[in-house]
């Protein structure tokens, strides 16, 4: 921009500035790099009057889910605000600017997107240092009772892990997505990639073949069997996990049995109630109960029974796709 460009740009941002000082929520005026250039008195109220030279991505942090519309906004008091961030970009005297108005939630959603962020960043960041040191002690010599702790407090490591995961998926679980046309063979692949190992360090024989068989589900169906596959794995004592598939008219079943110690008969009426877990569960319990969320999302339905192969045997209903 020559001065005659930046004489005409200040002169424009001068009348812009005059527009905003109408404006009752935030808005924010940055070059295309994030530098603030201009900000209305809304803006000054929650975050200062230093905003001038200032980076627009150092006040408000994008959230990290590419569907979510949420930013974390710093105050000038040091607190953190959930708010939704609408940026556009324009052209002021040949350059392009970026407007970003900042719309605030109602104070309900504004909490919940705080204590889930907090969750979701803030705790998971803490667990992968702690998660860094307990390695570190891991490759020392350790006596045993301190190697059965330390092996204890991986384990608890996994499970928060596991948790924080069951929280976004639960969150995820919460905007309904439409179904669409998803293969078995792909989705019992995924699975089966991300559980081999596990599979095969258990020593467990693993058999399905593949169906061609079409379901109408969402992004989610994969979880389900991970769940199901990882309860074995980790409580059937099992050495054989067998997936058949099946179809009818206008449904698919899908099995999945184990020839482990099985589950109690009286526990079988509530095992898809959220708590619900064994007596030797170290878990949460909310794993099948999740599973049977996005089951029953999909329109179809998951129950357990008896395996023949004297283990338990859950059975996946799903709606079936031409």
């Amino acid at each position: 921009m020559d001065m005659d460009e930046g004489s005409k740009g200040d002169e424009d941002l001068l009348v812009i500035g005059e527009i905003l000082k109408h404006v009752n929520e935030p808005v924010i005026i940055s070059d295309t790099q994030g530098k603030i250039l201009l900000n209305n008195d809304s803006a000054v109220d929650i975050f200062g009057d230093s905003l001038k030279d200032r980076l627009l991505f150092d006040i408000a942090q994008p959230d990290e889910e590419p569907e979510s519309e949420t930013s974390i906004v710093k105050t000038c008091e040091g607190d953190r605000l959930c708010v939704h961030l609408c940026t556009h970009e324009f052209d002021l005297g040949g350059e392009k600017m970026l407007c970003s108005i900042i719309k605030s939630k109602d104070e309900d959603k504004d909490n919940e997107e705080f204590l889930h962020s907090l969750l979701r960043h803030d705790l998971r960041n803490k667990l992968q240092v702690l998660h860094g040191y307990l390695q570190l002690l891991e490759d020392t010599e350790l006596q045993e009772p301190q190697s059965g702790f330390l092996d204890k407090a991986l384990s608890t490591m996994d499970n928060c892990r596991k948790l924080i995961e069951t929280v976004r998926l639960l969150r995820k679980l919460k905007n309904r997505e439409s179904l669409e046309v998803v293969n078995i063979d792909g989705v019992i692949d995924q699975v089966q990639s991300e559980m081999g190992k596990n599979i095969e360090d258990a020593g467990i024989e693993f058999i399905y073949q593949n169906c061609e068989a079409k379901v109408l589900s969402g992004s989610l169906l994969n979880e389900v069997f991970i769940n199901l596959i990882d309860n074995a794995i980790k409580h059937a004592e099992c050495s054989k996990i067998i997936i058949n598939v099946s179809t009818e008219e206008k449904m698919v079943n899908v099995s999945v049995e184990d020839d482990g110690a099985g589950i109690p008969k009286e526990l079988r009426g509530s095992l898809f109630k959220e708590g619900e877990k064994g007596k030797m569960s170290s878990g949460s319990g909310i794993g099948l109960s999740l599973a049977h969320r996005i089951i029953t999302d999909y329109g179809g339905t998951i129950d357990v029974c008896r395996s023949s192969l004297g283990g338990a045997c859950f059975k996946v209903k799903l709606q079936r796709a031409f």
